[in-house]
């Protein structure tokens, strides 16, 4: 089975933990105001929710995202019409895209994994465009044998059109066909930000496999400048953020990564019952995180050991930067 979060709806929480191998993603689908209560109570999770927090605020692992959330593999859109209520226009505005895992039955834990997404306006027409990221197949070189195509990502176009009255409208138009944008390793989360500072956002790509850099031309297409740039990445990446670190006007690269998986690398776990089951992330090793610092020059100098990185703290799966301390400098949780 496979998810991905859907683009809006601020008023819904998707509630999931990564603690001990323990990962849920309960159906939880309520305004915030109502979130203690009726919203936990409709899905018969009030008790088992409020558990889970306990065990949350002990391990000190879980994080809340918000999002719209279904347990579906298609992302929906949802438009806020000013009076509490969001409503799902996704097939109106034509947000279609169906994320596949890879699934074969031999249970990888990435296969538990849903991918990422991001808003950012890549074509400068002043409205929000959308990226999302493919995952599956693990493997690549079986899939082009049997010349089947490969899944890629997905860049859609928001081509928004604002009439005289005010009214509004909404088309995403799938571009990625002829933006240079292919899909390499199995997908998981993206960053966005203006790394050369030509005031263009560009896309860093994670995965389990080689990351992607990618950098916008400005013509609707992407190069992909990983190589030249130093930030391919070859452990399993969850995600990143873009932060100007060592404040010099340039924007660096802090990139999370999870356990020592590979295909190769996969443990027989079993459940209770003594069925085969997937392995929770305490069965690998925890892998650390990686710091680029940008040279200014479009390439990158890995200083994850100057900045005391190298200690693997645990599995990462997400990352905010902030200046938390107000202190002028940001800071990384």
């Amino acid at each position: 089975m496979s998810a991905a979060l859907p683009l809006l709806g601020l008023l819904d929480v998707l509630h999931q933990y990564d603690c001990g191998g323990l990962r849920r993603a309960p159906c939880i689908h309520a305004p915030l105001r109502r979130l203690a209560t009726e919203g936990f109570e409709k899905c018969g999770l009030g008790e088992r929710v409020a558990n889970w927090s306990r065990q949350l605020q002990i391990a000190g692992a879980g994080f809340l995202l918000f999002g719209a959330w279904q347990l579906s593999a298609k992302p929906d859109a949802h438009s806020y019409s000013g009076d509490g209520i969001f409503h799902d226009v996704s097939a109106e505005v034509g947000l279609s895209f169906l994320h596949q895992n890879g699934m074969i039955g031999e249970f990888y834990i990435a296969e538990m994994m849903g991918s990422g997404a991001a808003l950012f306006d890549f074509d400068g027409d002043g409205d929000l465009d959308v990226f999302l990221v493919q995952s599956g197949p693990f493997s690549r070189e079986k899939v082009e044998s049997a010349q089947a195509p490969i899944p890629n990502h997905r860049l859609l176009r928001n081509d928004l059109y604002v009439s005289s009255d005010g009214t509004r409208r909404m088309r995403l138009t799938n571009v990625i066909e002829g933006s240079g944008i292919q899909a390499r390793g199995y997908g998981m989360g993206v960053a966005v930000g203006d790394f050369n500072n030509d005031g263009l956002p560009d896309l860093y790509i994670t995965a389990l496999g080689a990351n992607q850099l990618l950098r916008n031309n400005g013509d609707g297409t992407f190069t992909d400048v990983t190589a030249e740039s130093g930030t391919g990445d070859p452990l399993w990446s969850t995600s990143a953020t873009f932060v100007d670190y060592d404040q010099d006007g340039w924007l660096d690269l802090f990139v999370a990564n999870y356990v020592d998986f590979s295909p190769e690398n996969n443990p027989r776990c079993y459940a209770p019952n003594s069925a085969r089951d997937y392995c929770g992330p305490q069965v690998f090793q925890a892998r650390h995180d990686r710091l680029y610092r940008n040279r200014g020059d479009g390439t990158f100098e890995d200083v994850t050991g100057k900045a005391g990185l190298l200690a693997a703290y645990g599995p990462g799966l997400g990352v905010v930067a902030a200046d938390f301390n107000r202190n002028g400098l940001p800071d990384i949780f």
